[in-house]
């Protein structure tokens, strides 16, 4: 697995050198305030990133010491959280190596709806969600008009980042009464299916509304 830093929109980003690079979108000309500028600007600089990993894994695979012809590229796929999750969809939507995209209660900008996704497709949303209608309906036009597999399945009790190790910072992170721990379990379970089921080809019942599953909330195409 490959986890990027995408300069000045991360944390912090630390280069070889030992440079470090905060969050800074100010680098961009975005004002925090600002989010529809944020997506319009951030996208496109977010899937350059990914298409740079997904070629330098290609690379990789034909003469890196370690990695040379060890690498499938044959099963790639992208995932990510809010914006990264926007972000693995823009990947599988113009890469041909990415095969399979997952969203973690991300968005979805205007553009990335104007034609069917045609790779399979899993996304988890949150149950704060619900507060966002233009969201929903966003998510809601995404799957019923994917050209490929397409699940859209809830987590109960969750908010925006019950989807990341944030809540195991502090129970005070955590929406009340929910086990941060087991909320990421169920996430990871999700995750692996999807995954194993369209890269490795390995049957799994879990990803069938009829599969008897409570830990999650499906949402019909």
């Amino acid at each position: 697995m490959v986890a990027l830093d995408h300069t000045d929109a991360a944390a912090a980003t630390v280069f070889p050198d030992g440079e470090t690079r905060r969050f800074d979108l100010q680098r961009f000309g975005i004002s925090p305030a600002d989010e529809e500028r944020a997506t319009e600007v951030l996208l496109p600089v977010w899937l350059a990133d990914q298409r740079f990993i997904y070629a330098t894994l290609a690379q990789w695979a034909q003469n890196d010491p370690l990695l040379g012809g060890r690498l499938d590229l044959q099963r790639m796929g992208s995932f990510g959280h809010s914006f990264g999750g926007a972000t693995a969809l823009a990947v599988c939507q113009v890469e041909a190596r990415c095969r399979a995209a997952v969203i973690l209660d991300g968005g979805v900008a205007d553009a990335q709806l104007s034609k069917p996704t045609t790779r399979p497709l899993l996304l988890m949303s949150s149950s704060h969600s619900h507060e966002l209608p233009d969201t929903i309906a966003k998510w809601t036009r995404l799957i019923s008009t994917a050209a490929a597999p397409a699940y859209w399945l809830e987590l109960p009790g969750s908010d925006h980042y019950s989807f990341t190790i944030v809540p195991l910072l502090s129970p005070l992170l955590a929406p009340p009464g929910v086990d941060a721990r087991a909320t990421l379990g169920v996430v990871d379970k999700y995750l692996r299916a999807f995954f194993d089921l369209h890269l490795r080809g390995k049957a799994t019942p879990l990803l069938q509304p009829t599969a008897g599953e409570t830990d999650v909330r499906w949402h019909s195409r």
